[in-house]
């Protein structure tokens, strides 16, 4: 339940990846292919020790993240197998 007292939906990452093809008007693969590249990215930099500020999201720092980018980036392989 989100802090309103309404139920928020879950919505999972390919839904997210086909909205970003048809969005921005490009094939599913090249979206894929971005999404997975910004995880890989944003994984890399964390493992650095390097910050990442995101507007909307806050900075965020290996120990914040470490399991949530772990997760996201097998959502994306999932994902990818789905496409």
């Amino acid at each position: 339940m989100s802090g309103n007292g309404t139920s928020a939906s879950t919505v999972m990452l390919k839904g997210i990846l086909e909205q970003l093809a048809q969005d921005q008007n490009v094939p599913k693969k090249q979206a894929q292919e971005l999404l997975t590249g910004m995880v890989e990215r944003v994984t890399s930099h964390l493992r650095q020790g390097d910050r990442i500020r995101i507007n909307g999201l806050g900075t965020l720092t290996h120990q914040s993240v470490v399991k949530t980018t772990i997760l996201l980036y097998q959502a994306v392989v999932s994902a990818m197998a789905g496409v």
